[in-house]
């Protein structure tokens, strides 16, 4: 007696036969976010002799860096960009803060830029 497929396994065909269509080539493995190798709860840190393997990320390849520097914040920028950046890279700050506060904050937690 053979086993009839789910909606779900008919639909991932059905995607999997598209991809290949449009791409070219079938999806071997889903991407997967990188993530930094550890030892002990601490991260480990890259072999230099070892050229073609980086031992701090686990599978041996580091991330790809984003060809875009981070956009340096201005005043021109409004203050709920400026306190999202804040969060985003974590710099102390008081809620209701001026834009003027917040830069200093940010020039205070990283004076080379980041």
């Amino acid at each position: 007696m053979s086993k009839k497929k789910t909606d779900l396994e008919v639909f991932q065909e059905i995607v999997q036969d598209l991809t290949e269509l449009v791409f070219g080539t079938p999806i071997t493995e889903p991407m997967v976010k990188p993530k930094r190798a550890r030892t002990k709860g601490r991260y480990k840190a890259d072999d230099k002799s070892t050229a073609d393997v980086n031992e701090a990320w686990v599978g041996g390849k580091a991330p790809i860096k984003s060809p875009f520097p981070t956009p340096e914040p201005s005043m021109k920028w409004t203050r709920k960009q400026i306190n999202d950046y804040c969060n985003e890279f974590g710099v102390l700050h008081k809620k209701y803060a001026s834009k003027k506060e917040l830069l200093n904050n940010i020039k205070e937690t990283y004076p080379n830029g980041i």
